[in-house]
């Protein structure tokens, strides 16, 4: 089990979602940052997850169906965005779109943190 409060926090804005896979919409700096916290905090959650880059200023539709068809492949439960707020929106609109769970998750140079939880379903 994870020790560290940001992790822990971040597993727990996803255990209201049923059990199953989580897809992180994420930018390359949010990737960076919080890649190895995404892959401790959701492993001690037991829960299988995929990280799908979006690139930054490139939010468009064709970026919502790309995550559409990612979640659908996955099987994912539950969305989550982080990083640039075009690609958080993307991921939000994605999981309306998929009537899933969204979270928005918050990475800055030394933390990441789940900074809100909103059902879409």
């Amino acid at each position: 089990m994870s020790t560290d409060p940001k992790e822990t926090a971040l597993a727990a804005s996803v255990a209201p979602a049923p059990a199953g896979p989580v897809l992180v919409v994420a930018d390359n700096d949010a990737i960076g940052r919080c890649g190895p916290a995404w892959m401790r905090a959701f492993a001690t959650a037991g829960r299988p997850h995929r990280v799908r880059l979006c690139d930054a200023g490139l939010a468009d539709p064709q970026d919502v169906a790309a995550v559409l068809r990612e979640a659908a492949s996955l099987g994912a439960v539950v969305i989550v965005g982080a990083g640039d707020s075009q690609v958080v929106a993307v991921a939000r609109r994605a999981a309306a779109e998929a009537r899933l769970p969204f979270v928005a998750t918050e990475c800055q140079s030394t933390s990441c943190q789940s900074t809100s939880c909103q059902s879409t379903s």
